[in-house]
């Protein structure tokens, strides 16, 4: 039996940096989805992420044939001090979505996932 195609590796990310244009406020993010390389997903979410205003853009994660949540403060949790995100990779999006909350609400913290995507392999045919 001949194959008829492949499965190839789609790659993502998740870029973030300080918000250039207020240092103290929401920080700048940048993602990139279904990339064919890990180089390309990397520098297409820095590049996002510099363009969304971030300053000193770093790769918090990536990831491939995944999916990915960032979860980051609700406005109360944002109020009383809160400011870490919580990002997290699994095999579908409500799992990744789940662990994103339950990682930062174990540490007492409210959390709403404000990013979800997946980057899962695709089959490209022979024919």
């Amino acid at each position: 039996m001949v194959p008829d195609g492949k499965w190839e590796t789609r790659w993502g990310a998740v870029a973030e940096g300080k918000n250039a244009a207020d240092p103290k406020g929401p920080t700048a993010t940048g993602v990139s989805v279904s990339q064919k390389s890990k180089k390309a997903a990397i520098q297409l979410a820095l590049q996002e992420c510099k363009r969304g205003g971030g300053k000193d853009c770093e790769i918090r994660i990536y990831y491939y044939n995944q999916c990915v949540a960032l979860a980051d403060p609700t406005a109360a949790a944002r109020n009383s001090g809160a400011t870490l995100s919580s990002i997290v990779r699994a095999e579908t999006l409500s799992q990744a979505s789940t662990m994103a909350r339950q990682r930062c609400e174990a540490g007492g913290q409210q959390r709403e996932v404000i990013y979800s995507a997946c980057s899962l392999s695709e089959f490209k045919s022979f024919r």
